[in-house]
């Protein structure tokens, strides 16, 4: 079995430098979402554990900024 991989980093918030905790799971879930999550100072983040889907998911990070508002996202 292969060993738990250990944070060498914790991740923190380029805006305010404060840790950010895990993503979560969104209350109402939809199709291809990603686990998002808030930090204190309000920045927005997202988790693409593959790493092969960056696009969709800061897609899915500036949807969920936008509280869901798709029109008003793709103005941005």
């Amino acid at each position: 079995m292969a060993k738990e991989a250990q944070i060498k980093v914790r991740p923190w918030c380029p805006f305010c430098g404060q840790d950010v905790g895990r993503p979560k799971e969104p209350v109402q879930r939809k199709m291809d979402e990603f686990t998002v999550g808030e930090c204190q100072c309000g920045a927005t983040y997202t988790c693409d554990p593959t790493g092969f889907n960056v696009g969709a998911a800061m897609v899915e990070a500036i949807v969920h900024a936008c509280d869901d508002n798709w029109d008003l996202a793709w103005e941005l």
